[in-house]
Parts: C-alpha cells; structure tokens; sequence
C-alpha cells in the first residue's frame, strides 16, 4: 500500500459541519474501502418517524433525508481537500439509548453526544508514536502520557512501531472505570485491571527484534472469555471465585451478580504484583489518568491510562556496539540445550511471529459462540448473517 503522504501544512486541515452540499463527500468516505458503510452512523439514530433503521440502504437514504433537511449530523475533516475522517456528533436528543439527562434541570436539546470517529485508513499511523520517534532523534529520549482513551488495542502495536524505527519503546498501562479483574498477591478480590507492559528493543541483521507485551494478571481478560466461550476449563492457578477459593471455571470473571465476581491472580507471585501494581502507578498517577479504586469503578466505562518512553539508542551507544551485543547475547541464550527437544529456546516476540504466520497461512480460528456474538454485532448495524458469511467466504 502507497502511504499518503502527511499535510502540507497544518493549514491543509480542515473541519467542516456536514451539510446538503457536503453529502457527496460524505457519501464518498463512507462508501471508501473500511468506510462505515454497514451503518452509516445510524445505529443509534431515529428516522423522520422515530424508527430505527436497520438494513443498510434504509440506512443510508435515512441519513441523506436527515441531512438534506438541515439535521446536525457531525464534523467530516479535509486533508488538502480530500476527506479523510468523519465524527458523530450531535444533540443528544437525536440518538436512542444514550440515557437520558444528568444533572437537574439539563435540557436534553442543548447536550451533545459524540457516539463515532472514523479515520481513513491511509490517513492512520501518524499519531502520538510518530510523534514521540520524531522527537526522541532529536532529543535522544523523550516520555509521554497518555489518557482516558477508551480502548489502546494491542499495545505491542506501538513497540513494532517503534522498533521498526530502530527505537526501544517502554510502556505501562492500566485501566479506570470498571470493575477490577486481577487481584493482588495474598488477595482474594480484584483491585487492579490487567495491566500490560510492554518492551521493544531493535533486532539486527542476524535477529529479529526484541518484543515484549503482557498482562500482568497471568491472563488477559479475553483469554477467560475464549475459554468459557469454548466451554474449557482455565489451567489451574489462574482463577479464585469470589470466596478466595482456587477455580478453573472461567464463567467466574462473568457473573450476573457483581459480588460474585472472581479474580485473575497476577503473573509470577509477589514479584509479578509488583509489576502489576508498578503499572498502575506509573500510568496512572504519573500519567495523571488517575488509579483503580472504588470512585473510578463506578463511572461504568472503560478508560485506558498509558505511559510511554521512547530511547534513540544512538543517544547512549554506538549502533555497532549494540548490535553485536545483541547478536552475542541471543545467540548466547538460545543456544542453551532445550529441555524438551520439541520446544526450543526463544526469544519474547518469537511466538507471536510463530502465531502470526500460521495464521496467515491457516486462518484465525473462532469458535462457535464468538462467531455467533460477530454475527449479532453484524445484524445491529445492518449487516445480515447471509451477508457476513458471503465476505468471509471471499476473503
């Protein structure tokens, strides 16, 4: 894929109301490929009627009705003239199920609710990581903090990012918002989310690169989901019910009742606790989003907190040196005699690439309830099953 390339000033960008005579721009991003044309940003609004629409012409026209009468709609953005992103953003009064008023004596007419933003993607991939690689050549390390994001994704994602510009990256994430998950070392309850770090280190000519990203709960939460979707068992150690009790039964992470919840118990014991709870501190108090405990719990949301620090190697040793130093050490310990002759020894990231080129040899396997869930999620934007299955079947 041929990257677009950046603004030609921050003048080229520009944000525009939609309107009538913005329809066929609008059009245009939606119908672009993995633009929201299964929805058209209209799950969550009513019609002329006060009906929901649910396939996706009705969809569609719904939209362009609204919009040629004057309705507020949203923001598209322009990069040098071209549309690039589009956010939902109106009175609240024009969507469903987004609850009612907050604070007495609020006029629902005059509260806006902001429910999309959509990105192209060629336009993707230059935010705050770019940013932060840009700046750490300049000035050999720099740290950045980033919160209330809903959802960060994969946070290795960020590593590759980095590595792939011959950085080492370092970060620590923790959650707010929700319930916690993991509980600490001699607990029995959850007090923390599942916390990941992550590292990334360049590789060299001989070796690929160093990449580490976890939880540090000994699970993530959606391997318990996979799991009980799957109908096994979790490996024992992993889980406690909500008595404190050993459990192998994953259906304890998703109780009807609160106080019922079990725990994830956090990798490696003490040791891996105080990775856990180093994660919290750094992300969220050093990082400002703010900690786990019981007035962030009840926001009911989810709000991702993430520390990052970038190093230009080349600020502190000679990129000779250090790739030497690398090759010796991989080689050093990779070529310690394997206790299971099937299992050699590897270095973090070579499983994930051992896993991701299966699967794009094989296919990603789903089971039958997650596909199922896909499928539902599919039919609430207007997406049919004999649809979905029609795409699957020609990917």
């Amino acid at each position: 894929m041929t990257a677009t390339p950046p603004p030609s000033s921050p003048d080229a960008i520009a944000v525009r109301e939609v309107d009538a005579a913005r329809w066929p721009d609008f059009e245009w991003l939606f119908e672009s490929r993995g633009g929201p044309r299964w929805c058209w940003c209209r799950m969550w609004r009513r019609d002329a009627a006060g009906r929901m629409p649910h396939d996706r012409a009705h969809m569609k026209e719904s939209m362009r009705q609204r919009i040629a009468g004057g309705g507020r709609v949203g923001l598209l953005a322009y990069v040098d003239g071209e549309p690039a992103a589009w956010c939902s953003v109106a009175p609240r009064e024009t969507f469903v199920a987004l609850g009612g008023v907050e604070e007495p004596g609020e006029d629902e007419s005059t509260v806006w609710s902001l429910t999309c933003f959509y990105v192209r993607n060629a336009f993707r991939h230059r935010g705050l990581m770019d940013r932060l690689i840009e700046r750490a050549r300049e000035l050999g390390t720099v740290v950045a903090a980033l919160r209330n994001v809903h959802h960060l994704g994969r946070i290795g994602t960020y590593a590759e990012m980095a590595v792939a510009a011959g950085m080492v990256s370092i970060h620590f994430v923790n959650v707010t918002g929700h319930p916690p998950l993991v509980a600490p070392y001699r607990g029995s309850h959850g007090r923390f989310a599942t916390n990941p770090i992550c590292i990334g280190v360049p590789g060299t000519a001989r070796h690929e690169p160093f990449l580490l990203d976890m939880a540090t709960g000994l699970v993530a939460v959606g391997k318990v989901r996979v799991a009980l979707n799957k109908g096994e068992e979790m490996p024992p150690g992993t889980l406690v019910d909500a008595g404190g009790q050993p459990t192998t039964d994953p259906k304890v992470m998703f109780p009807e009742d609160e106080a019922a919840r079990g725990a994830i118990l956090p990798f490696g014991l003490h040791k891996g606790y105080c990775f856990l709870f180093a994660a919290e501190l750094l992300a969220g108090v050093l990082g400002g989003g703010g900690t786990s405990n019981p007035e962030t719990h009840e926001l009911d949301t989810i709000c991702n907190h993430m520390l990052t620090v970038v190093i230009d190697p080349a600020s502190l040793v000679e990129p000779e040196w250090m790739e030497r130093e690398i090759d010796k050490l991989v080689d050093y310990v990779t070529s310690s005699p394997p206790a299971n002759p099937d299992e050699p020894v590897l270095v973090p990231g070579d499983p994930e690439r051992m896993n991701l080129e299966k699967r794009m040899a094989e296919g990603v396997p789903v089971d039958p309830v997650t596909w199922d869930g896909i499928l539902a999620a599919g039919e609430l934007v207007g997406l049919p099953r004999s649809e979905a299955a029609a795409l699957l079947a020609n990917a």
